[in-house]
């Protein structure tokens, strides 16, 4: 049942309102005209009950990190790390679209959907920790299963610093990115971009026209989501001398119709593996991972290894 403080950590939501909890006392961040005063009032009022339930949140945390796409336990199994400022719930369809064999878990951060009401990261760095930790329990519990990593955007970039973490476990097969380029061709720094720049840049990448997309609630509310998501983006940039060449196969895929990452720039993973490249162009634009989802899962059974257990990696 939904408590009070439930609704209005929903309300703060839809508003693009983050609630917090600090020393004891709420704090808000959020646009001024989200704030008025019969809201901050109830907020004050419900106190009490929003801290608990904030408490509660974050107690709970470690068992929503990953999401079941698919239900079963798969002969092979597939970690989904999200597009900027998206959650596992955009994802959806790939209930549907995945094949046989194929087991998908979603990572869902902090700061969207089940998880809104906490504070999202601005850094890969501990981000990557936190995610590389659950993967590994996972993986754990049957650790002669095949598994891969597979990031969409500026998910990829995130992807990549996973499997740095997780690239001592024998199951690990691949890391598989679509729509991004590798992290020494991490293009704009996005945080500096007003509402209206990041507004257009969003039109762009999704193929939505901005008159949809402008006073839109619904977008307002997941800004704040997305400005953190782009600031962990702009974190990921490193050289590959520092470091960051994988000895793990990448497979990177790219949208024949995206206008904002080239096929040249999904094609430049080639140089961050010693362990062999494949690029795989589908139709779509930047969501084609999405769209196109069918073709790339099965992509993505076949070279992780739905089909027994797969080869062990070399």
């Amino acid at each position: 049942m939904l408590t009070i403080a439930d609704h209005l950590l929903s309300e703060a939501q839809r508003r693009g309102v983050l609630i917090r909890a600090e020393r004891g006392e709420i704090r808000f961040d959020g646009p001024e005209n989200a704030l008025d005063e019969r809201f901050v009032d109830l907020v004050r009022a419900n106190g009490r009950l929003i801290l608990q339930r904030i408490a509660y949140n974050r107690a709970t945390a470690d068992v929503r990190w990953l999401k079941h796409i698919t239900s079963g336990h798969g002969t092979a199994l597939l970690f989904l790390i999200p597009a900027a400022g998206t959650g596992p719930e955009r994802y959806r369809s790939w209930q549907s679209a995945a094949p046989d064999g194929l087991e998908i878990v979603a990572v869902q951060p902090p700061g969207r959907e089940e998880r809104f009401g906490e504070r999202p990261f601005t850094e890969v760095a501990p981000l990557a920790n936190q995610i590389a930790e659950r993967v590994s329990e996972m993986v754990a519990h049957d650790p002669d299963r095949p598994f891969g990593v597979f990031g969409h955007s500026a998910g990829a970039l995130i992807a990549y610093e996973v499997v740095r973490r997780v690239a001592h476990l024998p199951a690990l097969r691949l890391l598989a990115v679509a729509a991004a380029g590798p992290p020494d061709l991490i293009p704009t720094d996005f945080t500096r971009m007003d509402d209206e720049e990041l507004l257009r840049a969003m039109a762009e990448w999704t193929g939505t026209p901005l008159a949809a997309l402008t006073g839109s609630d619904l977008v307002t509310a997941t800004l704040p989501c997305l400005r953190a998501d782009l600031s962990v983006h702009v974190s990921c940039r490193r050289n590959r001398a520092d470091s960051g060449i994988l000895d793990v196969p990448i497979v990177a895929f790219a949208g024949r119709d995206d206008r904002s990452t080239t096929e040249a720039e999904c094609a430049a993973w080639a140089s961050w593996t010693t362990a062999g490249f494949a690029l795989h162009v589908l139709d779509g634009e930047h969501f084609f991972p999405i769209s196109a989802g069918e073709r790339l899962l099965e992509t993505l059974a076949d070279a992780v290894g739905t089909e027994g257990r797969g080869a062990p990696r070399r």
